[in-house]
């Protein structure tokens, strides 16, 4: 909101030199002002920047969040506006995704709209609007069916070796014949790797490539296979890494090691789902 300042009487304005039309110049938490422009009256040369050197007084109104000119707590009060969680704010000011004038975060409280992923948006709402998928069609977001990927350990050692076992459970998935493919990565998992729309969580280096060239061989056993569908339509796959003694050389210790499951649409060739990954370090 902008103010126009200017005399009844006289010609002497009290102003002050500014540094950048703009800026901030003076707050008190509510009311901001920033550095503006002079004008000789009524709107000819300007001046730039300028500070008008005065007082400004002030009232803050009740809200009124509807704009209907009377306060909110008397809308709430005389019962023209419901405020169904107390917090003083009308429902119809709160965010309503699916515009059924009730509050999103009643319907939440109240079990009416479900929120698995705990976003405070309706489930609905979140598939409506595309920030969640919902593969299956079961009006379930995907992204409530976490973490996928479990390990029996985080740590082997390369003298003594050990088994690191692996098991994915997916979501309903689309496609009758799918694969999974077990990868690795030896520098980490942020940022990651985008292919298409996925998001692997393994940043692309040889180790990477090492195990799509060759799943299923040592020390890889059962890393990739058919995707097994469970009576409840959800996907499983296992697989483990068969570490021997003396397998690897010493130079290893201290490496860790991520990995993660790609699932793959063999009649397509498209990638549909990847799970988070799991670390595993190497020790002495």
């Amino acid at each position: 909101m902008g103010l126009y300042i200017t005399l009844a009487h006289g010609n002497q304005m009290l102003y002050t030199n500014g540094t950048l039309a703009g800026q901030l110049y003076a707050t008190d938490g509510t009311l901001s002002i920033t550095e503006g422009s002079g004008n000789t009256y009524p709107f000819a040369d300007i001046f730039s920047p300028r500070v008008w050197n005065g007082t400004l007084h002030y009232t803050v109104g009740p809200d009124d969040c509807n704009l209907n000119g009377v306060p909110d707590a008397q809308d709430i009060a005389n019962g023209f506006s419901r405020d169904c969680n107390a917090n003083g704010v009308p429902d119809e000011c709160e965010p309503d995704c699916n515009g059924n004038w009730l509050a999103d975060a009643c319907e939440i409280t109240a079990g009416t709209s479900q929120d698995c992923n705990g976003n405070g948006i309706p489930d609905a709402c979140d598939l409506a609007s595309g920030h969640s998928t919902d593969l299956n069609g079961d009006g379930v977001p995907d992204d409530c069916y976490q973490p996928t990927l479990y390990a029996n350990v985080s740590e082997l050692s390369l003298s003594a070796g050990g088994i690191q076992s692996y098991q994915m459970k997916t979501p309903p998935l689309p496609g009758l014949h799918n694969v999974y493919l077990l990868l690795g990565s030896a520098s980490g998992t942020s940022p990651g790797t985008q292919v298409g729309a996925f998001q692997i969580p393994l940043n692309l280096d040889a180790y990477t490539l090492h195990t799509f060239n060759y799943p299923n061989q040592p020390p890889f056993i059962g890393s990739m296979g058919a995707l097994i569908i469970l009576p409840t339509t959800f996907g499983f796959g296992s697989s483990y890494i068969d570490l021997p003694p003396g397998f690897a050389p010493p130079g290893l210790v201290g490496l860790t090691l991520n990995h993660a499951y790609v699932v793959l649409d063999t009649q397509t060739g498209n990638m549909v789902f990847v799970t988070n990954a799991v670390p595993l370090t190497l020790l002495p």
